[in-house]
């Protein structure tokens, strides 16, 4: 059984949940200031395969996810500016 993923500091930019994830994963996302056609959201498993990435059109914006025929395990979620990370965070997967 893989050992779920631990997040030790607070996310300002983005909140996934819930976590471990079983069904549907939402992540939802706070641009502030920044601008959305500059962002994307990638998902990649902790191999660094990516899973899915998708364009943000909002400052603030929601993801709803079906992670039900994903492989068990940890991913990262990465937020990304104008190419550059600004923000991650893990979740699990369990079936």
């Amino acid at each position: 059984m893989t050992e779920p993923c631990r997040v030790e500091e607070e996310n300002e930019w983005m909140l996934v949940f819930p976590n471990p994830a079983s069904d549907d994963l939402q992540i939802s996302i706070d641009l502030k200031e920044l601008s959305p056609e500059l962002c994307t959201l990638w998902i990649n498993d902790l191999n660094g395969r990516s899973v899915d990435s998708f364009a943000v059109k909002y400052p603030r914006q929601q993801f709803a996810l079906d992670v039900r025929k994903w492989t068990p395990g940890n991913y990262l979620v990465t937020l990304a500016f104008d190419g550059k990370k600004i923000s991650s965070t893990c979740f699990n997967v369990v079936h």
